[in-house]
């Protein structure tokens, strides 16, 4: 059972794509999405709050259940990979990359400038970069921005002599 460290706004559905569609509830430890409260909470004890007593030995990660390690054996280690397609974009995909692609249907990043809503984080940077003229890095000793880390690293290094040789 599940102790009181799991608090009941975890079971709030999130977004404005998930009120439109089927219920889902998200993981606040790792954002995976599931269409019930019973699925998250079991997500939450089997993932994140359970010891992983089922090993793999292919690889040696750890997992809550059984059937997650079997389901882990499945999907990484067999000669043949199992795949699924989008139901929203008609794509066929693996099904870890699946998983992944569904992100981009269910999660919503709002600019919090504008409000425009973006299926990808990546997308939104790229937006707040373009249309806002907003920087992503800046130096924490003269507050200059720049769009690249590596930009800001060599920036560091040159000019605050600030970096691995230093």
């Amino acid at each position: 059972m599940l102790g009181r460290s799991i608090k009941k706004e975890m079971f709030v559905p999130r977004s404005p794509a998930e009120l439109r569609s089927e219920k889902k509830w998200r993981c606040d430890f790792c954002g995976h999405l599931t269409f019930t409260k019973v699925e998250i909470r079991l997500h939450i004890e089997t993932t994140h709050l359970k010891n992983k007593e089922f090993l793999c030995t292919q690889c040696g990660k750890r997992f809550g259940t059984k059937a997650y390690l079997k389901s882990h054996i499945y999907e990484m280690h067999s000669e043949v990979k199992p795949t699924k397609t989008c139901n929203l974009c008609n794509k066929t995909l693996t099904l870890r990359s699946y998983r992944d692609h569904m992100k981009a249907h269910t999660t919503v990043y709002d600019c919090e400038i504008c409000g425009k809503p973006f299926g990808r984080k990546a997308h939104l940077l790229r937006h707040r970069k373009n249309l806002h003229g907003l920087l992503e890095h800046a130096c924490e000793f003269c507050n200059l921005t720049f769009s690249k880390k590596i930009d800001l690293n060599i920036h560091k290094l040159h000019l605050h002599k600030i970096g691995a040789d230093y």
